[in-house]
């Protein structure tokens, strides 16, 4: 494979996860930017372990020179949170690649994962698109997708997708070594944008069925600021950072101090008074 002049951007657990596959097969970037308003400590001690340059900044857009006397080939972008100008976008001689967590053009903008599992989605995509100065719209080159388990967590959705993006970064560079990137332009007519999530949009609707709540519970679990409602009789804030409802349904999951049970079902739990004595665990048919 021909050795390519890389510099990343990045930050969490996506940069880590990343740095440590490139390693393995002995890819060493020329230097990792990392952004000045992230905890950054896990991805220094790493960067250390490995010996490699880094630069906290604040925005590579207003010192581009920074970039331009790297004279990279490829750009890779993990987790990274501006947009870059037409000049950066301009100076990798390969191109630019950022790794958005979602089946574009769906879930464009920020935070997708949380988004996807609040609005109900089955499996989250992950792409690999080159990068252009509008948000997510650049051609695809990889695409692929994890499932989302009935109990899974906003970290388990991302540890499924970071072990996925971390050998899809390989696929890219091999893919840009050998100049034979495979474009997909995006549908523009499947588009849709989230905004970042204000602490305003955690508030539980009640309304809402038991496992949209459920999901939205999970979407918005540690360390993401979580799920809350009210207290009605002192206005007091109560926060929920994880729920269940069982991997199967018709498990017995719970019994209550008076003899009930709680079963799963297909969109949440009931609760029922049986005849017979059932064990917590036992799986109804």
């Amino acid at each position: 494979m021909k050795k390519l002049r890389i510099v990343i951007f990045g930050s969490m657990d996506w940069l880590n996860q990343s740095l440590n596959e490139l390693a393995k097969k002995k890819i060493k970037p020329l230097k990792v930017f990392l952004p000045n308003d992230r905890d950054n400590s896990n991805s220094i001690k790493l960067i250390k372990k490995l010996k490699l340059d880094f630069e906290i900044i604040a925005s590579i857009n207003q010192d581009s020179i920074k970039l331009d006397r790297l004279k990279p080939d490829l750009i890779l972008c993990f987790a990274f949170p501006e947009i870059f100008n037409k000049k950066i976008l301009s100076i990798a001689k390969i191109g630019s690649i950022n790794f958005h967590s979602s089946d574009l053009p769906k879930f464009r903008g920020r935070h997708p994962v949380n988004w996807a599992m609040i609005k109900g989605e089955e499996k989250i995509g992950i792409c690999a698109h080159l990068m252009n100065e509008k948000i997510d719209l650049g051609d695809v080159l990889i695409r692929d997708y994890v499932y989302v388990d009935r109990d899974d967590l906003i970290t388990d959705v991302m540890k499924k997708l970071s072990n996925k993006m971390k050998r899809m970064a390989l696929k890219v560079i091999e893919q840009a070594s050998s100049n034979s990137f495979y474009k997909t332009s995006q549908n523009l007519e499947l588009a849709s944008y989230d905004p970042k999530r204000q602490e305003k949009d955690s508030k539980i609707n009640w309304k809402d069925g038991s496992f949209k709540i459920h999901r939205f519970i999970n979407a918005l679990g540690n360390p993401y600021p979580n799920a809350y409602t009210y207290i009605k009789k002192n206005n007091k804030i109560c926060k929920f950072s994880q729920s269940f409802i069982g991997d199967q349904t018709g498990r017995v999951i719970a019994k209550t101090t008076d003899g009930r049970l709680v079963i799963s079902t297909n969109d949440g739990i009931i609760l029922v008074k049986s005849q017979i004595d059932l064990e917590v665990g036992e799986l109804l048919k």
